[in-house]
């Protein structure tokens, strides 16, 4: 465009005017049909590139449609895995309450076998003595 312009302007500026005619050099004749025959077939070209660019525009459509799926799905799989380490925290802690409650347990579970052997020793023994005592008496 800007060549045709200056060709236009190089135009009238070497032109020299009749009524019906315009002179100029032969060159600058040259170079303006030249632009015109390119003009020409632009104009039957223009259709197909605006027929391609479409194409392109709803083949860029298609790729951003299938990026954003892309950033849902892994969005949705960042949170997945975020959820699973909270439910293994989860579970690890309730674990180690678990462990602690059976140690205090098992502790409480010794001290009642022991409790409950000396008081079965105890009263064997007591009973040992009394019935001694007895028998002795009589």
């Amino acid at each position: 465009m800007k060549k045709l312009l200056l060709i236009i302007a190089v135009l009238f500026s070497t032109a020299s005017y009749s009524q019906k005619l315009i002179c100029m050099p032969d060159s600058v004749a040259r170079a303006l049909a030249e632009d015109l025959v390119i003009g020409d077939s632009v104009r039957v070209l223009l259709p197909f590139v605006q027929q391609e660019l479409e194409f392109t525009k709803r083949k860029l459509s298609l790729k951003d449609s299938v990026i954003y799926h892309d950033q849902i799905i892994k969005a949705n799989l960042k949170n997945q895995m975020s959820n699973e380490k909270k439910k293994s925290d989860a579970n690890f802690t309730l674990y180690s309450i678990c462990s602690d409650q059976y140690s205090i347990l098992y502790k409480k579970h010794k001290a009642l076998k022991l409790r409950s052997k000396l008081s079965s020793v105890c009263s064997v023994i007591l009973i040992a003595g009394i019935s001694t005592l007895f028998i002795l008496k009589m």
